[in-house]
């Protein structure tokens, strides 16, 4: 077929010079090739009667106009069947190479024998000194394409000119590169492979070895650059005016014999703002990721970053790392959490007094069986009724309802705590007796359950208990972590105590996840649920406390202690009874945008409604601003806006005429690209494995690849699919085809 033909068809330069080893037609309409053969026959017969009876036209006029209007619609009854032309090129089609090249931040690091990693991959392979590219164009296609946080297509004759994007999307580069190199062609990426994005490219390799796409792999940078850096702060989500708090500083250590500035070890220095709150002293022998607690006490309540830093190391090719800031925030109120109970059973003595004991938390306790005289004593935490409306419900962050049967609530009380989870982002317990879980069935409190109850009685104990395991959802929940090593804490897990027994249940609701079940079954023992703006709990047994034997407080104080500071903290910040204000981020780069929602209710629980409230913005240079907040639709007195942070610092946002606790949102000028710097030769090697590539650890590896790729050419073929149901070519010529009938017609005098 010629090579004007192709190119009609919609093939490029080169895949228009292939030799087409074969091809066919499919038809995907619904007209069979009998019937289209039919409907030509007949629209054929049918423009030979139409001219026929014109006895003004010569026969030869009348052929000519025959044979156009029976050539149109074969081409419109052609297009009814679908067809696709099925080609087989090759010989001299060359397969596309894509030349993906790294720009991001981490490419300036200088540990190539004190060059930049950017500028020896110019050297290597852009410059016009080594012609790499060159020799590469006498077998391949070559496309240039660069990739960080974007992937992007390059012209000929690009030269990275620096290395300046602040993340690295290296599954995303090599999934479009695969797309744009086609089965039969090959990748080569030239890169450290630094990832800042949860991906995995090497599932993204395995489906280019499906294709089949080769990736080659250019590693550049040292594996053990000259460098130590802060990783990570791992602190408690909020703190606590005097509260003890231990941080977890990460450091990442590169490079050999570590010994600091002052040659005495690396100091590792903990600020809360600009005041040191910790430090300590490292010895770092060889490579490897430290980790280092560091105790102290929270003195003052508001938004101030934790900042860690280390020692920077003779010649450290990447200081940006050695400094790295949280945003942490202290308040000067404790969690106010409300336990509900019918008797005084064993999982109500344990945890009331464990929450009595939390410095934390302040415990207000409703005994129904209790007298009303308890809570009329000084400082007792005993209160002598549920709370009765909106503004009482507001004033807890945390509900754990234990033995209380349906009618030990009035119906108000039920509607008014769904209301404050749904509404308010209150967070409720549910934790029943044997007895008590199907009194609940069909009230208004199993509607934001995230289970369905069961109509029948809960079975005897075994006798040999329950055993209980963490499911995967459970595995990753912060409330449900025994140590912070996973292996321990999974060990821990399974040499807990059995329970009595476990709460039977008819179902779990969709959007819950179930974090704790019986051992061996689906059978939820602890399940969790977004229910409107707050969140339920659901633990189907009271015999949590079974978990003390031989431990005491151990396991049953720190799993109870973790559940409510997870289940409190949100309104702990949000701190307003009946608002809150909720940036969707507290930390980001400079240029980027945070998305704050306010929520706002008035005292009766029914929302604010207008088309859009002030949000009140303190930049870091002291000016005010009023960002826009407007009316969510379908979903009552909810507002939303979107802030762009332009200066590095924090930014005090405020929402005036509520109750809502002024928020705070930071600026940093701290890139995860530098935290980690070595060149990731392990990911690279079997990204090229994976897809029968090769990884080039040299200039001389990269500069022998032409060898390694000169057969690919001419062994190539691949497989074309042309829809040509769909090309402009038969739209065009059948439109063509009409015309000069019309034309023709009009010139002969025809109607």
């Amino acid at each position: 077929m010629s090579a004007w033909l192709l190119q009609l068809l919609g093939f490029d330069s080169a895949a228009s010079r292939a030799q087409v080893r074969g091809w066919s037609l499919e038809f995907a309409g619904m007209i069979g090739p009998f019937m289209a053969a039919l409907l030509i026959v007949g629209l054929g017969v049918a423009a030979w009667m139409l001219y026929r009876r014109n006895r003004t036209l010569s026969p030869a006029r009348r052929t000519v106009l025959t044979t156009l209007r029976c050539l149109a619609m074969a081409l419109l009854v052609l297009i009814a069947m679908q067809p696709t032309l099925v080609l087989t090129l090759g010989g001299l089609v060359k397969p596309v190479l894509v030349v993906l090249i790294d720009q991001s931040l981490s490419m300036n690091v200088a540990d190539m024998n004190g060059q930049k990693r950017i500028d020896v991959l110019n050297r290597e392979l852009l410059s016009d000194e080594g012609g790499l590219l060159a020799e590469l164009g006498k077998t391949h296609e070559v496309r240039l394409m660069t990739f960080g946080q974007t992937t992007r297509l390059e012209p000929t004759g690009f030269v990275a000119s620096g290395a300046a994007q602040p993340q690295t999307r290296l599954a995303d580069a090599l999934e479009l590169a695969g797309k744009s190199a086609g089965a039969g062609g090959a990748v080569l990426v030239a890169t450290d492979g630094r990832q800042t994005q949860d991906q995995n490219a090497l599932s993204v390799a395995g489906r280019l070895a499906s294709g089949p796409v080769t990736v080659f792999t250019r590693g550049l940078g040292s594996l053990t650059p000259q460098d130590v850096g802060v990783v990570s702060v791992t602190v408690p989500q909020l703190g606590f005016v005097n509260e003890k708090v231990t941080a977890v500083v990460r450091v990442n250590v590169r490079a050999q014999n570590a010994t600091g500035s002052a040659g005495q070890g690396l100091v590792v220095r903990l600020k809360r703002g600009d005041t040191q709150v910790a430090t300590a002293t490292v010895n770092a022998q060889k490579p490897g990721v430290i980790d280092v607690p560091m105790e102290f006490t929270a003195q003052a309540a508001g938004d101030a970053p934790l900042v860690a830093e280390v020692d920077g190391v003779p010649g450290d090719v990447a200081p940006q790392n050695n400094q790295l800031s949280k945003p942490w925030q202290v308040v000067d109120r404790k969690m106010r959490v409300l336990l509900v109970e019918g008797s005084p059973r064993f999982e109500y003595r344990f945890l009331s007094e464990i929450l009595l004991r939390d410095r934390r938390v302040d415990l207000k306790l409703f005994l129904t069986s209790a007298s009303p005289e308890l809570s009329q004593a000084a400082d007792s935490p005993f209160v002598s009724t549920f709370p009765a409306d909106a503004a009482e419900l507001g004033r807890y962050d945390l509900i754990v309802l234990g033995d209380v049967a349906a009618d030990a609530m009035t119906l108000r009380q039920q509607q008014n705590l769904c209301d404050w989870v749904t509404k308010l982002g209150g967070a409720l317990v549910v934790m029943p007796r044997r007895e008590t879980p199907q009194l609940w069935r069909r009230t208004v409190i199993e509607s934001v359950l995230p289970v369905t109850l069961d109509a029948a009685p809960n079975p005897d104990s075994p006798q040999d208990g329950v055993e209980v395991e963490l499911t995967p959802t459970g595995q990753e929940s912060p409330m449900m972590r025994l140590s912070a090593d996973d292996t321990i804490n999974a060990t821990k897990w399974r040499e807990l105590p059995p329970l009595d027994w476990v709460a039977r249940v008819s179902g779990v609701k969709p959007a819950a996840d179930i974090l704790v079940k019986r051992k061996g079954t689906n059978e939820p023992v602890m399940v969790m649920q977004q229910v409107g703006a707050g969140q339920v709990m659901w633990v189907g047994t009271d015999s949590l406390w079974r978990w003390r034997r031989n431990r005491g407080d151990e396991i049953h104080a720190a799993i109870w202690g973790q559940i409510v500071q997870r289940l409190a903290m949100p309104r702990v910040l949000a701190g307003g009874k009946l608002s809150r204000l909720t940036p969707d981020r507290h930390a980001m780069q400079t240029g980027q945008s945070v998305v704050v929602t306010a929520t706002m209710f008035t005292p009766a629980f029914e929302p604010v409604l207008s088309p859009s409230q002030g949000l009140t913005v303190r930049e870091p240079s002291g000016a005010s601003r009023t960002v826009e907040l407007t009316a969510v639709p379908g979903r009552p007195g909810q507002y939303r806006g979107t802030l762009k942070l332009e200066s590095i610092g924090g930014y005090d946002l405020s929402l005036a005429g509520s109750d809502a606790l002024p928020r705070r949102v930071w600026a940093v000028d701290d890139p995860d690209e530098l935290r980690d710097v070595a060149l990731n030769e392990n990911l690279l090697r079997q990204i090229a494995s994976t897809t029968g590539g090769e990884y080039l650890g040299d200039a001389e590896a990269l500069a022998a690849l032409p060898r390694r790729l000169e057969g690919d050419s001419a062994r190539s073929t691949t497989q074309h699919r042309v829809p040509l149901w769909a090309s402009w070519l038969v739209f065009a010529t059948t439109i063509v085809l009409f015309s000069i009938e019309w034309l023709l017609r009009r010139s002969w005098q025809l109607k």
